[in-house]
């Protein structure tokens, strides 16, 4: 096959052999993760109904945000951000309640090394804190934003940010 006239087809047999040698595994299972984080957070979902595979990752998570009195603020997971001023929007993970009573952007994470990635997520938490901050979140149900400084969408923290490291 001449390569310009089947990128196509060879794009595809590609994306083919990636699945076949595993490279979106650990991307599902990330996806997986998060997904449990949400619903053990919101109450929507038990640690015994955790599939046995994840369960003592998710347990280790719950034991360690209870020991630092860190709660999630369950109608504030996955939601839209955005900072205008940047042309940049993205969905944050969770807003987290600090026991001094702090509100800080939290964050899970589940690549199985993060030590080349942290400028990048740090450029990704602060723009997550200022659009929620400045512009609040959006709210899908009633197509309209939610300002910051309600009680419902309360102001962050801009000083640091919370990394809930789940690796797969």
């Amino acid at each position: 096959l001449d390569v310009k006239d089947a990128r196509d087809a060879f794009n595809t047999l590609v994306e083919k052999a990636k699945d076949a040698a595993g490279q979106k595994t650990a991307s599902r299972i990330g996806t997986k993760i998060h997904t449990f984080t949400e619903d053990l957070d919101a109450s929507q979902m038990k640690l015994s109904e955790v599939p046995a595979l994840y369960r003592d990752s998710l347990d280790a998570y719950q034991q360690e945000m209870r020991r630092f009195g860190i709660q999630v603020l369950p109608e504030l997971q996955e939601r839209i951000i955005t900072v205008p001023a940047y042309g940049v929007a993205g969905r944050m993970d969770k807003v987290v309640l600090e026991p001094d009573g702090t509100y800080t952007i939290g964050d899970v994470k589940t690549g199985a090394n993060l030590s080349y990635n942290w400028l990048e997520i740090a450029v990704q938490l602060a723009l997550y804190a200022h659009g929620l901050n400045t512009v609040g979140i959006w709210d899908k149900p009633s197509e309209s934003w939610i300002p910051s400084g309600t009680p419902d969408v309360p102001k962050v923290n801009t000083d640091y940010a919370l990394v809930m490291h789940l690796p797969v």
